[in-house]
């Protein structure tokens, strides 16, 4: 499929890939997020179902500037039930990710048996900040028998009776009024790595085996200040269990052209890497993964010229 420029390729892309979704599940990856996006609004539009995972590049130079709900919602969900189309950003092929069943999700619905203090420990540990008024995402405030938190999605007012929920209210952040009732929500955590899913003694031991050295001085950033730090680096280090997407979602995988000349790239540096030596740490994919993914996944290449 080729097309002289990107304008025409945003054009006929969306209904390529709703047409070719109604015959099998369909993987679409680039490394431009303006054309995923784009990509995504056309094809809500078309009432297409999908799943956009693009974790911006700005996370990688310091996770705490992004709220990464949004991401981590679609990325559990997509597990559970495969969209027709799924959207990948490039950079997810190299990153390894802990498992879905790793961050968990709670549910909140009307006329359930808790405590504010239960759900207040609950979005804590799920990376959210107690504050007094809540004006931003991945905050909670607490007043009373009234417990409020916002994500980059929606802004949520539960009110409790006792140790029952009595109400789940949607409400506006800029007057704090309360607008719609709802009967539930799914909350789903704030961060990509989590302390929980974290073994940092496990660590520690990895890095030394790997890089041949000790790093007191990362070890304890990494631990105590994983906000000013890379820690993403580290993902395969930290967590026992990692994932790739490429690993679970099914069907056929389309690369737009510059994904593929990354891909050679990446296989490139790893090969050089082993054969002086050097300790990646940062490619998930060894050149094996690489090379089996390559050849037993039915890809295509679009080129835009």
């Amino acid at each position: 499929m080729q097309q002289n420029s990107n304008f025409e390729l945003e054009e006929v892309l969306p209904f390529f890939l709703k047409n070719a979704s109604q015959k099998e599940k369909i993987v679409f990856i680039s490394e431009s997020h303006s054309l995923l996006d784009s990509l995504a609004e056309n094809l809500k539009f078309l009432e297409c179902n999908i799943a956009l995972l693009t974790p911006r590049i700005s996370y990688y130079l310091n996770h705490s500037l992004l709220d990464n709900y949004s991401f981590l919602k679609d990325y559990v969900q997509s597990f559970e039930e495969q969209r027709s189309v799924t959207l990948i950003h490039a950079s997810l092929l190299n990153f390894p990710i802990p498992e879905p069943d790793s961050y968990g999700c709670f549910g909140l619905s009307v006329n359930q048996e808790t405590s504010i203090t239960e759900i207040a420990k609950k979005l804590t540990e799920f990376g959210y900040t107690l504050v007094s008024v809540v004006h931003n995402p991945s905050e909670f405030a607490v007043r009373g028998y009234i417990l409020d938190f916002a994500t980059t999605e929606q802004n949520v007012r539960i009110e409790l009776v006792g140790n029952k929920i009595e109400a789940i209210k949607l409400f506006e952040i800029e007057n704090q009024r309360s607008l719609v009732n709802i009967k539930e929500v799914v909350v789903y955590p704030n961060k990509l790595l989590l302390p929980s899913i974290c073994n940092f003694e496990k660590f520690e031991a990895r890095y030394q085996i790997a890089f041949q050295e000790e790093n007191s001085e990362l070890f304890h950033t990494v631990r105590y200040h994983p906000e000013s730090c890379d820690i993403n680096k580290y993902t395969k280090l930290l967590v026992s269990q990692t994932i790739n997407v490429l690993e679970i979602l099914k069907g056929r995988f389309i690369l737009h052209n510059t994904t593929l000349e990354n891909i050679l790239q990446q296989k490139e540096l790893i090969f050089f890497e082993k054969q002086h030596g050097i300790p990646h740490g940062v490619f998930y994919f060894s050149q094996k993964e690489l090379s089996k993914i390559m050849t037993t996944k039915n890809f295509e290449t679009i080129a835009t010229m």
